[in-house]
């Protein structure tokens, strides 16, 4: 055995600073570009320091300063994006921090659209069924919902798909 005093070489990868993680200012950043509205024009409009700006909404995340919550929140408004658009663009990059900012822009958009308003919709279904009291509405039956309702997401774009296909194949008639 070796010598209890002597340790081993830490792993060179060990000593690297962690990958900079992807988050709201890349969400920020790519519909910025959507928009066609620079960095600079944004923070001329949230009234961020030019220097400021550049720094917490720099292309690299390793360069990039951390924005303040009021400095997001500035932002937001001013990109008019909603607070449940930043926090769904926040678990997709958590999700998938490779995500192509095109898509995640296509699913926050399709997802706040579906989730806005769906509670007081929820509310009134179940007001209206005889028999059912908010009282019977359990967390658990959130992830039964959710399986069903990917079932029906996959059927419409699975058909979609079919008749893109289906219209395409007639065109080259």
């Amino acid at each position: 055995m070796g010598d209890p005093k002597q340790e081993a070489a830490p792993c060179p990868d060990a000593m690297a600073p962690p990958a900079p993680s992807r988050g709201i200012v890349d969400f920020i950043l790519a519909r910025a570009d959507a928009d066609k509205i620079s960095a600079r024009q944004i923070g001329l409009l949230a009234g961020i320091t030019r220097a400021r700006c550049g720094n917490v909404l720099h292309r690299d995340p390793a360069k990039r300063h951390p924005l303040r919550l009021d400095e997001i929140n500035t932002i937001l408004d001013v990109l008019k994006i909603d607070r449940m658009e930043a926090h769904l663009a926040n678990e997709l990059l958590a999700a998938d921090p490779g995500a192509d900012e095109r898509a995640i822009l296509r699913i926050v958009l399709l997802v706040s659209e579906f989730v806005r308003g769906l509670p007081a919709q929820i509310v009134e279904i179940v007001s209206h069924i005889d028999g059912l009291e908010l009282e019977d509405i359990r967390p658990e039956h959130g992830r039964r919902l959710q399986t069903a309702i990917l079932k029906i997401v996959h059927t419409q774009y699975r058909d979609l798909a079919a008749r893109r296909e289906f219209r395409i194949d007639q065109e080259g008639l």
